[in-house]
């Protein structure tokens, strides 16, 4: 890492991993805007891929697909793309997803081992909810500033800890 950690973003890493050790598959980081969580990721990111683990680290926006690409790139790490008009390479174990290209690639793509979801309040999407599906085998680690839903659905059946 090229940056430093804020205690606060260690201390998540931490209980991240904690949770992960205790056998949680699916966890939850709530955090406020601005506070983090693509440094979060990045760092987490990193320590999986040094474990030899695939991962996918999925956006609905364009802006936030170049955000975490430059993030990871000033960090160390190269990524490829599942996104239109992005360059995508199947022997990458790194990959930063458009969830509107993922959803239609699905069929041909292998599960990753991690899934970061960003701004993961959508999950309960339609489109989200089949690539969650889909991946249901996969370690997912949803982030978010806004953990309710405006249409009330919940995110409890997504996430465990």
């Amino acid at each position: 890492m090229t940056f430093k950690l804020r205690d606060y973003q260690q201390k998540i890493i931490d209980d991240v991993i904690l949770q992960l050790k205790k056998g949680h598959k699916k966890i939850l980081v709530v955090l406020p805007t601005g506070g983090g969580k693509t440094a979060i990721s990045t760092d987490l990111t990193s320590r999986c891929h040094n474990k030899g683990k695939s991962i996918n680290f999925i956006c609905h926006r364009r802006e936030l697909i170049t955000q975490t690409y430059k993030t990871y790139l000033k960090n160390g790490i190269t990524p490829s793309f599942i996104a239109g008009n992005r360059r995508y390479d199947k022997a990458n174990t790194i990959q930063i997803a458009s969830i509107n290209t993922l959803v239609n690639r699905i069929s041909a793509l292998a599960p990753p081992d991690v899934c970061f979801w960003d701004e993961c309040h959508h999950q309960a999407a339609s489109q989200w909810e089949k690539v969650f599906r889909e991946y249901g085998s996969s370690v997912h680690i949803g982030l978010t500033a806004t953990p309710v839903r405006l249409d009330g659905k919940p995110l409890g059946k997504f996430y465990d800890a």
